[in-house]
């Protein structure tokens, strides 16, 4: 992606490959597509694999040996992976948790504005846990009071009172102790889904792959006498870290939606998550 090569052919290469599935390309596809000479093709060859791009591989087929354009077998090899592990979206009816994106931001914002009024009489529920945790409410006994700063973050759009949420340096996960950065690597999980269509959540983690743990660092590592690409593992542990951050944590925000189908979860990003998390 950083490469800046001048010669369009080259450039236009690139994701030929890389767009193909299982990334391999006949060289003779290439060469007839460009209409290239064999000895200007083997010269970009050569300067694709200098820059760790692509390089030519043979394969014996039916006796003869057939030439393609790959990139790197360990890098092939991890793309395959995620290739193979991408999440399809649901085609099935999906009922969803609830009918709006901020549900929790506004049953929040709801017990805070009876809270101004009066004392209110709120059960310990994580909506109430929340404006605690945040100092826009109190609790004395059974009955919730607001404070000052709830006036400020109740004048913002529901957006920017999500927003307020996900950068305030108390806000956490209630059902669970774990620290920010872990959160933080987390929730990057759902940049594969940012096409927000409904995915479910147990085929969803089967292609994670963010840095929780030195096991799960996708990096090129020596393996005897090989080197590829190491795939992340996860303990039971990183899984519930992963399972809340998306079905607590960023569904809390208005990032995601979540809901059931067929008796299984699953979950949608939502316009507001694919906007904060889109590169």
């Amino acid at each position: 992606n950083e490469l800046q090569l001048n010669d369009p052919i080259l450039k236009a290469i690139m994701p030929d490959v890389f767009t193909t599935p299982g990334y391999k390309l006949a060289t003779c596809d290439l060469i007839a597509k460009y209409n290239l000479k064999r000895a200007d093709f083997e010269e970009r060859m050569l300067l694709l694999e200098f820059h760790f791009v692509a390089c030519v591989v043979y394969e014996a087929q039916e006796g003869h040996w057939l030439e393609y354009v790959t990139p790197f077998y360990e890098w092939r090899e991890y793309l395959r992976f995620l290739q193979n592990t991408e999440t399809h979206p649901i085609a099935g009816p999906v009922e969803p948790t609830c009918s709006s994106d901020f549900a929790f931001i506004e049953e929040m914002s709801q017990i805070l504005l009876q809270a101004k009024k009066a004392p209110y009489p709120a059960p310990d529920t994580p909506p109430v846990q929340k404006l605690c945790l945040l100092k826009l409410a109190a609790k004395q006994g059974n009955l919730l009071y607001s404070l000052p700063a709830a006036n400020e973050w109740l004048d913002l759009n529901l957006e920017n009172r999500a927003l307020h949420l996900y950068r305030h340096p108390q806000n956490k996960i209630l059902s669970l102790s774990v620290g920010e950065r872990y959160v933080r690597e987390a929730e990057k999980s759902i940049k594969r889904v940012l096409h927000g269509q409904w995915v479910y959540l147990d085929e969803f983690m089967q292609g994670v792959t963010v840095p929780l743990n030195e096991q799960s660092v996708v990096a090129l590592k020596r393996v005897g006498k090989q080197w590829r690409y190491t795939l992340p593992t996860y303990s039971a542990e990183d899984l519930l870290i992963l399972e809340k951050t998306i079905l607590e944590w960023l569904y809390e925000l208005g990032m995601v939606q979540t809901g059931v189908c067929q008796g299984r979860l699953c979950f949608a990003v939502t316009h507001f998550g694919r906007f904060l998390f889109e590169d």
